[in-house]
């Protein structure tokens, strides 16, 4: 029979699950098939399968879960098929799998057992306890009351003799739904809901009209709106097969006028730890499988944690697994909310959430809430959202959402930030980002995919490491929105004091390693108010956007303080299309000379300071950027100034980053000249380019020698305002002491300040000898190819043919005129060319 609400205490169910030994067989420790209990102080634990198990529960009738635990389990802690339950402190700690199982799957055989208790009796029988048969043309007009016996009612659909199993023509019947009752002094309302679901074997159906709201809910065509609450207190049922088996059953529910349906899973003040996922979920775009299963969806549905632990869970926080099938046409479109709220999450590893879903094609549409969370001290902590594609790209009008506001992510390691997928409404504000680490790959937030409207604002990036702190990469547009751009903005946050710090080998000036902002794809961004200033990473901004027209678009990264109050500095700063000519162009002018409490709300853009920047001509030795003057490049021959006055080489001109060569500007290069260009160097020629080369006088491009490579790498690293040699030393220096003891113990070492890593010259020299900078010794070795065939030279007039240089340098007082001196026996020469400095250079015999 049909029961009310009922309440149950102090339960302890342990060592079950093994449903039978001799095939292995397992169910759950507890299941419930139709929830409309509430219950208290239930222990859960050492089970052999899962601990709870829910199949359905009663929207209506608010069921819940409170003061309770399940631990240790073999798999779940709790699996809940469907919504409309709330868990209320209760702890789901140390189980094999997760805590929190959310699988709204019914196997064809467990949906037959459930609702086959609904016919086991006479109809008379079943009459009295409020399970009526249609179709039956008697009953026209069917009414539910407020009292707790008439209150709900089944309607089951059955071969009758007014609709037989085999139709002659089809079957119709129409019946008035009333809710008689006036609680509150307001009209009461009708609830629907179906019990199950009319078989793909048959074209039945039943049709429910509010007159009130005009409204038309199909069991068939809209399932996924079911249940649902009228307007009125008055529907209309059409009822309708013409072939197959019947199999519908309807739950009909009185409502006072403030009943409403809880339509999600609350779990609230509860503990969710040490389990291998926290939260595992999965959600399906059909309605059923090909073996028969029932999947249940609803149109709006929710998962709301709020005030939730998860903590020590060793996989995932929240990992959403869903299958990849071929979506049915007209599968109706769901709303699925993830409200993530006031939680602490801290000491997991693995992903903090994880989505992996039918990302090519879904009948689901995602809204996400995180507001006022704290991200502590988690390892492997990647947060990675992707947004799927509709199945129906043009026709649906629902979008996506992420909202993620006022969270705190702090001490976390591996830590990643990635929303991604289809287009979407993205906002992330007043978020903490302090003492983070990322990976050499990966960054702390990245907006990737299709593009989004996303507000990235007022959020504080402090004291993290990584190789980008806020990354927009857009691969591709939004179809529906293609008449007009989407808008996105970064704006007024706090981006200082990260670093990104490795080997310095892969240090290329051609290319952004790392960088507070970096815009890349095919979405244009607006970046304005922000406060940067990170000196240990190579760029604040890289405006890596792919123009549609290079010379008639550029970004818009105005009215930003960028850690520097000069122009050339700011410069520096900011990786565009003066560097990547296949970039767009950042527009940075005007910006503050000053910092400004960008963050703060009473802040006003009049209150700071502006300057504006002017453009600068690149010269000839200097060619890199955008060159709006013509130019010509001679070939460069020089002097010595002393004797013997041979022609120096002749000097190269080097191009060290993009060049860009203007409309209306002509750069014209003349024969012999050389040219040297820096890796990965392009010329863009919007102009005119003219090379004057001959046969005997040829114009060469050469890529850059290696001195010339360490030379510039050199000047270029402290234009970037980065001393990475420095820093190195610094690191290492500070590791010696952390590592060290005893302070007397480390002076016995000899200084290192002028070792050979603070010289990049040295690499090419290694037989310099540095420990005194006074004296260095060369080995001389003389061979058979001087300008006098058959001769060595020197070496053969002195009969040998290896010889030591020894090169010593000392104070001396001595007049300024020179003088020499000869010793034949150690063939020593000494010249006196000066009043400070005295040059011995002894030769000796190694032969």
């Amino acid at each position: 029979m049909v029961t009310g609400q009922t309440t149950m205490n102090n339960w302890i169910i342990e060592r079950a699950g093994l449903f039978d030994f001799r095939t292995s067989r397992f169910s759950p420790a507890l299941q419930i098939d139709w929830n409309y209990h509430t219950f208290h102080n239930l222990v859960v634990r050492d089970n052999f399968f899962d601990g709870i198990d829910i199949i359905y529960n009663d929207l209506t009738k608010k069921p819940a879960i409170r003061n309770s635990i399940s631990v240790n389990n073999r798999r779940n802690a709790m699996r809940v098929r469907s919504a409309g339950i709330t868990i209320e402190k209760v702890r789901l700690n140390q189980n094999g799998n997760a805590g929190l199982r959310y699988d709204p799957q019914v196997s064809e055989a467990v949906q037959k057992d459930i609702v086959t208790w609904l016919e086991k009796k006479e109809q008379p029988e079943m009459e009295a306890n409020n399970v009526f048969i249609i179709p039956n043309h008697t009953l026209t007009r069917f009414q539910v009351y407020e009292s707790q016996l008439n209150h709900r009612k089944f309607l089951l659909a059955k071969p009758t003799a007014d609709c037989p199993l085999v139709l002659l023509e089809p079957c119709v019947q129409e019946m008035q739904i009333e809710a008689s009752g006036y609680e509150y002094g307001m009209s009461s309302k009708i609830g629907i809901q179906i019990v199950n679901r009319p078989g793909n074997d048959s074209d039945e159906d039943a049709l429910f009209i509010d007159y009130q709201s005009g409204r038309q809910w199909s069991v068939r065509q809209n399932p996924i709106d079911f249940p649902f609450v009228s307007l009125g207190n008055r529907l209309t049922m059409r009822y309708t097969r013409s072939y197959g088996q019947p199999k519908l059953i309807i739950l009909i529910l009185y409502l006072d006028a403030q009943e409403y349906l809880d339509k999600f899973v609350h779990v609230y003040q509860s503990e969710i730890a040490d389990n291998q996922y926290g939260i595992s979920s999965i959600h399906y775009s059909n309605l059923s499988l090909p073996d028969g299963a029932v999947l249940n969806r609803w149109g709006e549905e929710k998962l709301w944690f709020q005030k939730v632990n998860f903590s020590r869970n060793s996989e995932a926080v929240l990992w959403v697994n869903s299958p990849q099938h071929e979506v049915l046409q007209a599968s109706p479109i769901a709303e699925i909310t993830y409200h993530i709220d006031n939680c602490s999450i801290s000491e997991n590893t693995g992903s903090i959430i994880d989505t992996h879903r039918d990302l090519f094609s879904s009948a689901n549409v995602f809204h996400w809430i995180l507001w006022s969370n704290t991200f502590e001290k988690n390892a492997r902590s990647g947060l990675t959202v992707h947004l799927p594609d509709s199945y129906d790209l043009l026709q649906s009008k629902k979008l996506h959402t992420f909202r993620m506001t006022e969270n705190r992510f702090q001490n976390n390691t591996e830590m990643h930030l990635r929303v991604s997928g289809y287009y979407a409404y993205a906002n992330i504000s007043s978020n903490n980002f302090t003492h983070n680490f990322g990976t050499h790959s990966r960054g702390m937030l990245e907006i990737a995919g299709m593009e989004k409207h996303m507000v990235v604002e007022r959020n504080r990036f402090l004291n993290n490491w990584g190789p980008w702190m806020i990354k927009v990469n857009i691969e591709s547009h939004a179809l529906f929105n293609f008449k007009k751009e989407v808008p996105a903005f970064i704006q007024y946050n706090y981006v200082q004091f990260n670093d990104y710090l490795s080997g310095m080998e892969d240090y290329v000036v051609t290319w952004p390693r790392s960088y507070a902002v970096g815009l890349f794809g095919s979405q244009y961004v607006d970046v304005h108010f922000n406060r940067l200033g990170n000196t240990l990473l190579d760029f604040e901004l890289v405006a890596g956007i792919r123009p549609h027209l290079a010379m008639e678009e550029s970004a818009n990264v105005t009215h930003n303080w960028w850690g520097k109050g000069n122009e050339a500095e700011i410069a520096q700063r900011v990786f565009d299309m003066d560097d990547r000519n296949i970039y767009t162009l950042a527009r940075f002018s005007p910006y503050y000379t000053s910092e400004e409490l960008f963050i703060n709300f009473w802040w006003k853009p009049r209150n700071g300071q502006l300057s504006y920047a002017t453009p600068i001509e690149p010269n000839e030795l200097d060619l890199r950027g955008r060159m709006y003057q013509s130019k010509t490049l001679a070939m460069l021959t020089q002097k010595w100034h002393n004797f013997p006055n041979y022609f120096q080489p002749v000097r190269p001109y080097r191009i060290v980053s993009d060049l860009t060569i203007m409309p209306n500007a002509t750069l014209t290069i003349e024969q012999g000249v050389d040219v040297h260009l820096w890796p990965n160097v392009r010329i863009l020629v919007l102009g005119n380019l003219i090379i004057m080369g001959t046969y005997e006088e040829p114009v060469r491009f050469k890529p850059i020698n290696t001195t010339e490579y360490l030379e510039v790498r050199e000047k270029k690293r402290f234009e970037r305002g980065v001393d990475y040699h420095g820093i190195q030393e610094w690191i290492e220096k500070t590791q010696r002491k952390v590592r060290a003891t005893d302070r007397d113990w480390i002076s016995k070492f000899p200084d290192k300040r002028r070792t050979s890593n603070l010289d990049s010259v040295y690499k090419q020299f290694p037989t310099l000898y540095r420990a005194d900078p006074y004296y260095q010794r060369f080995e001389v070795a003389l061979t058979n190819n001087g300008t006098h065939g058959g001769r060595h030279g020197l070496s053969e007039d002195l009969q040998c043919d290896h010889w030591r240089m020894d090169l010593l340098l000392r104070s001396s007082v001595h007049p300024p005129e020179q003088s020499c001196a000869d010793s034949s026996d150690s063939k020593l020469r000494t010249c006196i060319t000066g009043s400070r400095l005295v040059g011995t250079t002894i030769l000796s015999c190694r032969s």
